[in-house]
């Protein structure tokens, strides 16, 4: 059985993409561990899965050449997926507060225009090199309906997925309305400041 690598960062529907994959009978990872698993051509720890989802920063190339797969690009709009890493942090940071051991802590601006750029850079990477080619999808839960998605999940896994296991997202509640200096003043540096909350899935 062919294996399915969801290459996207975190926050673009990865726990969506697992649940999903795992009611359709398949065998998933949801954890940032395979990735670290390419690039040090570990490939025996691969046998248990068929699905693998947060993919940020895998060795694409090393897997393409390694396994029979279908890529997928899970993305979503540039600043609503900056704002809900920037909330990720915030519950973070809370937690952090309350004595509870948390690593990913920082969304100063410096830090956000760093999201900016490895994300710009691996999906240009990404597009670059499955360019054309019929065993890679893009996905953006934010921005195709559901119709489309069980359309690519359903090329991808060489299989009917009959329904998308989502978790709703509000999309004009508070999250993806307030202002967050920080994400502002990352993208007006960086020429960037007329994206749109819900535009620019790509970028």
């Amino acid at each position: 059985m062919k294996k399915i690598f969801c290459l996207g960062f975190n926050k673009t529907g990865t726990t969506t993409l697992h649940a999903t994959a795992y009611s359709a009978g398949m065998r998933s990872i949801h954890s940032p561990i395979w990735p670290s698993w390419s690039r040090k051509k570990e490939w025996h720890r691969f046998s248990e899965y068929d699905f693998f989802c947060d993919g940020e920063c895998a060795d694409f190339r090393a897997l393409d050449k390694q396994f029979p797969a279908h890529f997928i690009l899970n993305t979503r709009p540039l600043k609503e997926w900056l704002l809900s890493r920037f909330n990720h942090v915030e519950r973070n940071r809370e937690e952090l507060e309350r004595g509870v051991d948390k690593k990913w802590v920082d969304h100063s601006t410096p830090r956000v225009k760093e999201w900016i750029r490895d994300r710009m850079s691996y999906h240009h990477s990404v597009i670059e090199y499955f360019s054309a080619r019929a065993n890679f999808s893009v996905l953006d839960f934010s921005m195709q309906s559901q119709e489309e998605i069980i359309e690519i999940l359903s090329h991808a896994c060489d299989r009917k997925i009959k329904r998308i296991r989502k978790r709703r997202i509000q999309r004009y509640d508070w999250r993806y309305r307030k202002k967050v200096p920080e994400i502002d003043f990352a993208l007006n540096e960086m020429g960037l400041g007329q994206v749109s909350s819900f535009t620019s899935s790509i970028l």
